[in-house]
């Protein structure tokens, strides 16, 4: 047990997950800082709405976007 209270095998094993994905996380965050989201007044958020709705697909069971003429909402469920 670690002093977080984790079994270390389960530590272990969250750790090897996380960096497995390293690469993964890193290209998904360069992509994601180069939409310019100025705000205000909050450009772009179309763009960086349809990136986020997109990876949120490949992990959630179910995922939509709600738009209103001042944003776009993405939700996950």
């Amino acid at each position: 047990m670690n002093a977080s209270g984790v079994p270390a095998v389960v530590a272990d094993r969250i750790v090897a997950a996380v960096g497995a994905l390293t690469d993964e996380v890193v290209d998904f965050t360069q992509e994601l800082v180069r939409i310019p989201t100025v705000n205000p007044p909050g450009e772009n958020y179309d763009r960086i709405t349809a990136l986020l709705t997109r990876e949120l697909l490949t992990i959630a069971s179910a995922c939509g976007a709600s738009t209103r003429p001042d944003r776009i909402t993405a939700c996950v469920r």
